[in-house]
């Protein structure tokens, strides 16, 4: 009898069982049915030792992590505590496989760290990214730097004042439009505004990336920009609408007028808050500072906070959207089959093609068209048409030498700013 790589118990011919498909190992059903529902991943289940090695920060040493100035290393049981929480993200998104995934994070120069979120971004399932204090200027060469596989790209940068910018990677096999006209309402705020269409009103939502700098605007007048915003939007939208960002107001700490008019203001016009946990936590405090907004709490299935420290001193904001937004079409196509192809078996098939039967006639176009036949029926024995159904645009995962190729790009671009 085997034994459970959870519970150490012997697995009973009377007791169901999994096996991880990475490693094969076995466990009980029971034992990692309280993790999730295990009628969604029971045929593809992932144990929590090899989901970590996925993880973007599986790399990184005990040593890597403190929690206070002087403060020693991270504990063992600090990093298995920081594993678990990791691998609970993946799962709650990896549960949800029809729900839209959304997350913000403010990068604090997205350029500086680039590669960092990049492999942040291979990692999670997100449909849409939003981003704050991206730092960016309208330079052709710099944007097509920032430019990731699979995704489509949508930026509003600033132009003479240093810092601030928002963007929006969103998945390319999600139809959207930019909504250029409600970011000219209000042309004092940083926001940037995307249309996901839907059949109707109950599946087409509005996204809006926003971020409050303190030292553009005085709070009470963005407060107030702000509500104008809003308020045009809840009564000229019937459909979902969600807002994140970057509003520098803390929900953590003591009540005070900003705050206080601020939550008001979302009471009014009937909008939910949804995170409730810090959003970025120094050696000297801990604040909820990053928001996600919807006027319908009921679609939000789930949100969390997820430590990125590689990226930003900012933790990233994600929620996932019980919403059946309008993807890429699913269309058909022919390709070769070569789960039984044979090189040696090809090869000699190829010897003993009848080619002298091209020299029997006078015709070039006939010798063509023999020549091509000939050639075909070879190839359609040993690797068959099969129609494929492709239900997604082509995204390539990033690899290595794509990874290497992108810091050469950014180095350049350093270079040339000096």
């Amino acid at each position: 009898m085997h034994k459970c790589h959870e519970c150490e118990k012997t697995i009973r011919k009377n007791q169901k069982e999994t096996n991880c498909t990475s490693c094969l190992d076995l466990f009980h059903v029971k034992c990692i049915a309280s993790t999730t529902d295990i009628k969604t991943i029971i045929s593809n289940y992932i144990c929590s030792r090899c989901l970590w090695t996925e993880l973007p920060y599986h790399y990184i040493q005990n040593d890597s992590f403190s929690l206070e100035a002087g403060q020693s290393s991270s504990t063992e049981s600090d990093t298995l505590d920081l594993n678990k929480h990791l691998i609970n993200h993946m799962i709650s998104l990896t549960t949800r496989p029809k729900h839209l995934k959304l997350m913000h994070l403010n990068t604090q120069s997205m350029v500086s760290t680039f590669d960092e979120l990049v492999l942040t971004m291979k990692q999670y399932p997100f449909d849409v990214i939003c981003m704050s204090e991206t730092w960016l200027k309208d330079n052709p060469l710099l944007l097509q730097h920032v430019n990731i596989p699979g995704y489509s790209s949508e930026f509003r940068n600033r132009y003479s004042i240093k810092g601030g910018g928002v963007a929006a990677y969103i998945n390319e096999s999600l139809k959207n439009r930019r909504r250029s006209d409600i970011e000219k309402k209000e042309p004092s705020l940083e926001h940037l505004w995307l249309e996901f269409p839907g059949r109707n009103k109950h599946s087409k939502l509005l996204v809006g990336t926003i971020y409050r700098s303190e030292k553009m605007l005085k709070c009470t007048e963005w407060l107030e920009r702000f509500e104008n915003l809003l308020g045009y939007l809840t009564a000229s939208w019937d459909g979902l609408i969600l807002v994140t960002g970057d509003i520098n107001i803390d929900l953590l700490g003591h009540s005070n007028s900003v705050t206080t008019q601020y939550l008001d203001m979302l009471s009014t016009l009937n909008l939910y808050q949804h995170v409730q946990k810090p959003t970025r936590t120094t050696y000297k405090s801990s604040t909820l500072i990053d928001h996600i907004i919807s006027n319908s709490p009921t679609r939000i299935s789930h949100t969390d906070v997820l430590p990125c420290p590689l990226v930003s001193d900012h933790d990233a904001i994600y929620a996932c959207i019980n919403i059946k937004v309008t993807r890429f079409e699913t269309r058909y196509k022919y390709i070769r089959c070569e789960k039984n192809f044979n090189d040696l078996n090809f090869v000699e098939d190829f010897k003993t093609l009848p080619f002298s039967v091209i020299y029997g006639v006078a015709d070039p176009d006939e010798k063509l068209d023999i020549l091509n036949s000939l050639i075909t029926e070879c190839i359609e024995r040993h690797a068959p048409l099969r129609r494929t159904k492709i239900t997604r645009p082509p995204a390539p995962w990033l690899k290595d030498p794509t990874i290497q190729d992108l810091q050469e790009q950014r180095n350049v671009l350093q270079c040339s700013k000096k």
